[in-house]
């Protein structure tokens, strides 16, 4: 098993949603009211559900997603994190540990899916697992 595509899964994924907070961060300084325009609100989700298709599992698609309702992004942003931990599970199941400002933040856990490695779980380290493991 290739564990180095499945972190570079998971670094890209990381990447692309700091950028988008970065960006709709920056949006909203400039102009708070338009972030809300019904254009900016279509381009927001647009934009996020492009990552998602990217990065995350069949599963998690099927999942009805509160961010892509509600669009939040949060500056700093919430996707300032870095790997620190692998661990592999089987054949066809990774989880990375990531930490945010230096404090343990997150848990992904990756499956290979399709010949791909796909974001298939993921969990908050402070929140109950049950109810944070598959907000993204």
């Amino acid at each position: 098993m290739d564990t180095n595509k499945a972190k570079f899964v998971l670094e890209s994924f990381i990447s692309e949603m700091r950028l988008w907070e970065i960006k709709w961060g920056k949006v909203f300084d400039e102009d708070n009211q338009a972030i809300f325009s019904d254009d900016n609100l279509n381009l927001r989700r647009t934009e996020l559900l492009m990552v998602y298709n990217k990065y995350l599992s069949e599963k998690v698609l099927s999942l009805e997603q509160s961010r892509t309702m509600a669009l939040p992004f949060s500056m700093p942003p919430e996707y300032n994190q870095e790997i620190y931990k692998e661990d592999t599970i089987n054949q066809i199941q990774i989880s990375f540990e990531v930490n945010k400002n230096g404090d343990k933040y997150r848990i992904y856990y990756l499956i290979f899916e399709k010949n791909l490695w796909k974001i298939d779980k993921m969990k908050i380290l402070e929140l109950n697992w049950k109810t944070s493991r598959q907000l993204f």
